[in-house]
Order: C-alpha cells, then structure tokens, then sequence
C-alpha cells in the first residue's frame, strides 16, 4: 500500500510539474498578448491623433474654398456693376457726341 501511495504521489508531483509548465506558458502567452495590446492601443491613439488632423486640415480648407468663393462672387458682382457703369458712360458718351454735332451745326450758322 505504501508503494502505490507513493506512486500516486510521484504521479500527483509530475502533473503538477507538467501543469506548473503550462500554467507558466499560460502567463507568457498572456503577458505578450498584453505587449500586442498596448502595441495596437498606441497605434490607434496615433491613428486616432492623426484622424483629428486630417479632420482640422479638411474643416479649415473648407472655410479657406468658401471665403475664396465669396470672394470670388463679390468680383463678379463688381464685374457686372463696372459693366453697367461703362455702358452708361458710352452712352453719356455718345448722347454727348450728338449735342456735339448739334451745338456744332448751330454754330456753323453764325458768321463772324
């Protein structure tokens, strides 16, 4: 009886050997897990920083097309007021020719 006991016993300290390895393997394999974790989770927080920037630089572009197309929109304006200011002075212009022409056949009819 005290053979297979101490049988038993020498099979209870292999497996606990045998499971102490695995329990150490166990925490090796977690503890690299944990390292790829932290790993992914800088990279994301970088990811993520990177994201905002891109974010900020496209929401200022934004502004900066919207002020160049108010911009530009305010020259045509002026564009079409400058068109309508020359077209009255051509025509102040050519009413001016006429009184011209007018004043000039008057004129012709008196002698010195």
């Amino acid at each position: 009886m005290t053979g297979a006991v101490q049988n038993d016993t020498q099979s209870i300290a292999g497996r606990m050997g045998e499971v102490t390895g695995l329990v150490n393997g166990g925490v090796e394999q977690t503890e690299r897990a944990a390292e790829y974790l932290q790993r992914i989770s800088g990279s994301a927080e970088a990811t993520l920083g990177q994201t905002r920037d891109v974010n900020l630089a496209l929401s200022e572009q934004s502004q900066a097309s919207e002020s160049i197309a108010r911009n530009v929109e305010h020259i045509a304006e002026m564009t079409a007021e400058s068109d309508l200011s020359l077209r009255e002075i051509s025509q102040a212009f050519a009413e001016l020719d006429v009184l011209a022409q007018e004043l000039k056949h008057t004129a012709s009819g008196f002698r010195v």
